[in-house]
């Protein structure tokens, strides 16, 4: 084993970072909810199915793609950590019996300058608080114009260090969220269609 690969997990422990499967590995996308899964897959076109092995896991499993797609990337299953690069603020705007949290005004704090930013697709179904709120960590942020999107659940191979809860969640830019709710007793959820966020 080289150093590299003894230092990673050492490093994502001191640093409290997720760590995920490499950007090179193959995807596969259930179609039903778009969740995304890290590994190795091995096409087979004639049957139409694809066997995949999710990164970590010893033995791969047959899926149709009726049901899945799947998107060829390489054989990298490293789990490289990645750091904060922002933090963000989300407050709610509303709450009605039966429907839970509308949430609306959110502000990124990213490189010592803050930006606000709508949300939609957020839920939070608790009748007993009159205001919630959601914190998060941003991860993967280069550039302020790729936190717009919409996002959805981290692929399996996503690993809170420390064991944090909450929700990871990542856009279609490659940049991460670790949402929780800072409401006690208040869980959060994601919609069908994901997170939206679009920068004011």
């Amino acid at each position: 084993m080289t150093k590299a690969k003894l230092l990673t997990p050492i490093l994502c422990f001191l640093y409290v970072t997720i760590c995920y499967s490499g950007a090179q590995a193959d995807r596969l996308i259930r179609r039903s909810d778009m969740h995304i899964s890290l590994g190795v897959g091995i096409l087979d076109e004639k049957l139409q199915t694809v066997t995949f092995t999710v990164c970590g896991d010893k033995q791969g499993n047959n899926y149709s793609l009726k049901d899945y797609v799947f998107e060829k990337g390489g054989k990298d299953c490293e789990r490289p950590p990645i750091f904060v690069t922002g933090k963000i603020l989300i407050e709610s705007t509303s709450i009605a019996a039966g429907i839970g949290v509308s949430w609306g005004a959110g502000r990124l704090s990213f490189k010592e300058k803050d930006y606000p930013f709508s949300v939609d697709g957020l839920s939070l179904v608790d009748f007993g608080i009159s205001k919630a709120n959601a914190v998060g960590d941003v991860y993967n942020l280069t550039d302020v114009s790729k936190f717009a999107g919409t996002y959805l659940a981290a692929e399996a191979g996503f690993t809170l260090a420390g064991g944090m809860g909450g929700m990871v969640l990542r856009n279609q830019n490659g940049v991460i969220i670790h949402l929780r709710s800072v409401s006690q007793g208040a869980k959060l959820q994601l919609g069908t269609s994901g997170l939206i966020i679009k920068l004011k």
